[in-house]
């Protein structure tokens, strides 16, 4: 059995590219798939007995969870302490690089950007692999493998795109050099690393630190052409997108999507707040493998990095990071950082890491436990997860998981038939039904909470009258 067999024909494929990079016989290739999603498609030859492709793919669970595979790296350090929910943790760090043009660049406070360039600074790396601007056509962004602190500096700021790893696993593997690599990927990327460091000595050799993202969902390319056209950018002019520009005096969580085109240059800046439809919320262009992910906090990874979304950091328009470091050379990197004044970082507690997140939380936990019920009652094939399905969520969420599950997968049938003649108007008018419908929905779920925060003090002042 292959990849494509066990994953892609089950929709569970989320196009990290790992099975490409360590077939032992070059017979998969990641192609976009009609859905517009990075896919292995297999070519004749693959023996039956071989599965390695199976071995790294992170929705194909096998002994190596993240919670196997976090305790060997991480579990045997006496400083290290565990918590549920972020898993392993040295120390939790909130802060922002010091270091000019990085904050502002970078997504949050730039601290992933500092961190990755520091390393290659400091010498502790020869190479860091992270996304930047496609080379290739059809690949708005690719993953790119800087030896420099400027191209470091040029990867700055999120990706919102699928991006596929097996090519520079297979540069990793298959050169010669001893080169020692950091890579920074999304929590499901990080594992499947993981698993395939697991396999190969040569991999495991030289990648000495994964780091991570906090991540929500994935969503296909179509997201990126919905938005350059929302943002008066045609399809055949579009060059790129910066995903996430900040903009001086406002909330760093309104961050504007700006699209450029060849030939016309920028678009209409979308700051996020404006953007008509909720393509994150109702799971519009997500991967179906994205609906089990339970890796909130990047559990494998070395170093994980995320926005700080509290309200005591909503003033600051340049954003602020928040770090959990799990391994000592992360520790120490960071520690360096603050002594010498390019980073200013301070410790917070695991709670406040979680608080910053609970949006992500609810989705992976509260949310996967209904969805996994749901699937068991209608018989619906999903990987195994660490969350348990629960009743209980079920029925307080089964209206929101239908109406989610059929946006996602109506918004990825519905496009491909807009997408040639530019017609955004056409498909947003097609999603119409189900909008109205989760609308509704929503309003009715609020006007529930409002009544109940009415009857609250009522009831207390019944109860001790």
């Amino acid at each position: 059995m292959s990849v494509v067999e066990e994953v892609v024909h089950h929709d569970l494929c989320v196009g990290c590219g790992a099975c490409a990079g360590v077939c032992p016989r070059g017979l998969l290739r990641m192609e976009w798939s009609l859905s517009g999603e990075l896919v292995p498609t297999q070519n004749d030859g693959c023996p039956e007995s071989c599965e390695v492709c199976l071995s790294v793919c992170p929705f194909c669970y096998s002994v190596l969870d993240q919670d196997s595979v976090a305790k060997s790296c991480f579990g045997g350090a006496s400083e290290v302490e565990y918590d549920e929910t972020i898993g392993y943790y040295r120390s939790c760090l909130c802060g922002y690089s010091a270091v000019s043009g990085q904050r502002e660049k970078g997504a949050s406070g730039g601290m992933a950007t500092w961190f990755l360039a520091s390393l290659l600074e400091q010498g502790k790396v020869d190479r860091v692999i992270a996304v930047g601007r496609g080379e290739s056509p059809g690949r708005m962004f690719s993953c790119q493998v800087a030896e420099t602190v400027e191209q470091v500096l040029d990867c700055s700021g999120s990706a919102y795109y699928p991006v596929e790893f097996s090519g520079v696993l297979k540069s990793i593997a298959n050169d010669a050099a001893p080169l020692r690599y950091a890579v920074v990927a999304l929590p499901c990327v990080a594992f499947s690393l993981r698993r395939a460091m697991a396999i190969s000595p040569l991999l495991r050799e030289k990648i000495i630190l994964v780091a991570s993202l906090v991540c929500g969902q994935l969503q296909n390319r179509f997201c990126s052409e919905y938005l350059a056209l929302e943002a008066d950018v045609s399809l055949a002019d579009l060059e790129t997108i910066e995903f996430r520009r900040k903009t001086p005096g406002q909330d760093p969580a309104n961050f504007a999507h700006v699209a450029r085109g060849r030939t016309h240059g920028e678009g209409r800046p979308l700051p996020y707040q404006n953007i008509p439809i909720h393509l994150w919320k109702y799971r519009y262009f997500t991967h179906n493998a994205c609906n089990y992910c339970d890796d909130i906090f990047g559990e494998t990874a070395d170093v994980v990095f995320m926005d700080a979304w509290l309200s005591q950091f909503s003033t600051e328009w340049r954003g602020t990071s928040l770090v959990i470091a799990r391994s000592q050379l992360a520790e120490q990197l960071l520690a360096e950082g603050a002594a010498t004044g390019e980073c200013k970082c301070e410790s917070v507690s695991v709670e406040t890491v979680k608080r910053s997140q609970q949006g992500v939380i609810y989705r992976k936990r509260n949310l996967l436990a209904a969805r996994l019920y749901a699937d068991e009652r209608e018989g619906i094939t999903h990987p195994r997860t660490r969350v348990t399905p629960s009743r209980k969520e079920y029925q307080h969420h089964f209206r929101f998981l239908a109406l989610t599950r059929a946006i996602q997968k109506t918004s990825k049938s519905l496009w491909p038939r807009f997408r040639d003649n530019d017609d955004i108007s056409g498909f947003k008018r097609a999603m119409v039904p189900l909008e109205r419908k989760i609308t509704a929905y929503e309003r009715r779920e609020n006007l529930k909470l409002f009544v109940k925060s009415l009857l609250g003090p009522v009831k207390r002042w019944l109860w001790h009258r």
